[in-house]
């Protein structure tokens, strides 16, 4: 598919229920490879410096020439 473009938006959440959400997706669908994340992140001191991204895809369009 080169030469597609998908428009879209993103932005940084900063809600503590939206990054708690987020969080919880992600260890429901990664299970121990999350935790293993976490655990490191936290040996480390870096947990608090993650950033959860919220994107929302529209439609499909064809890259400007």
């Amino acid at each position: 598919m080169s030469g597609q473009w998908i428009d879209g938006t993103g932005r940084i959440l900063k809600e503590k229920g939206l990054i708690e959400r987020a969080h919880a997706a992600l260890c429901e669908k990664y299970g121990w490879q999350m935790w293993l994340l976490d655990t490191v992140s936290s040996v480390f001191g870096r947990i608090g410096r993650r950033a959860y991204l919220e994107l929302s895809v529209g439609a499909a369009g064809v890259a400007p020439e």
